[in-house]
């Protein structure tokens, strides 16, 4: 059966408009058929069952039901008269009135299946970017935090071998944690990475990180200091170094800060 065969009968089935041994048929065809088609006829009967909610409330006004009452005692007296000068072609006509009826209540049906799909669709996305929005907004709090707690310290780094380069160091100094957010620094070649470098007072230089910038230039370097190093920390540096990183600084300083 083919997709729009399916959706064709799957929209009349779901509106009960199918003849019995049409029916029949198409319920030994999902007895075999896939999960999506299974899921896509239960949301679609779903849908149908809803139609008579969507017709609006009304109170039928006094004089229209006198009417229809006394039109209805007329049907009834002369039933045998109606019932004499009913001819095939009404019946026919009536057929296919009910057949014109079902077909707009089968379209009906796969309208709003399509339209609940849709805003489910458009429900997940926007749920999605809700959670993507609100991990934005907790992190960019928790870099608040970080910078304008009493025991933060925030360093500025710069160096002339790339001038448009910058970074800036948040350390918390009762933790003794680091987080450097670098930008703008030059594209490292596939043999070079970055080196993160601690500069001591006892002219010691102590790796602390090898990283990769991103296309743009950017990185971001989170580490704990360790407690040998922590009171004798004058400076952080960082250069280029053959990959992997180095025992001790051999290539240029792009950046350096003063502790």
């Amino acid at each position: 059966m083919s997709p729009d065969d399916f959706r064709e009968s799957a929209a009349l089935y779901a509106a009960g408009a199918l003849d019995p041994v049409t029916a029949r048929r198409f319920e030994r065809y999902l007895r075999t058929a896939s999960a999506d088609e299974r899921r896509e006829v239960r949301e679609m009967i779903e849908t149908a069952s809803l139609l008579p909610l969507a017709l609006p409330e009304s109170t039928v006004p006094s004089h229209l039901r006198n009417l229809l009452l006394t039109e209805i005692t007329q049907a009834t007296s002369h039933r045998s008269i109606l019932t004499t000068r009913t001819t095939p072609s009404d019946l026919s006509a009536t057929r296919r009135l009910l057949i014109a009826a079902t077909v707009i209540l089968a379209l009906g049906c796969g309208f709003l299946f399509w339209q609940n799909r849709q805003l489910a669709a458009e429900r997940n996305r926007l749920t999605a970017e809700l959670n993507s929005n609100t991990q934005q907004l907790a992190a960019a709090r928790q870099q608040l935090e970080e910078i304008v707690s009493p025991a933060t310290r925030v360093i500025s780094l710069s160096g002339d071998a790339a001038p448009q380069a910058s970074a800036k160091m948040i350390w918390d100094t009762r933790q003794q944690q680091l987080i450097i957010y670098l930008y703008n620094l030059p594209a490292q070649p596939a043999d070079k990475d970055y080196q993160l470098w601690y500069l001591t007072s006892d002219q010691r230089r102590i790796s602390a990180a090898v990283f990769r910038a991103d296309a743009q230039g950017r990185g971001e370097v989170r580490l704990s200091v360790p407690a040998s190093i922590a009171p004798l920390l004058t400076a952080a540096a960082v250069s280029l170094e053959p990959k992997g990183g180095s025992p001790q600084p051999t290539g240029r300083i792009f950046l350096k800060g003063e502790v």
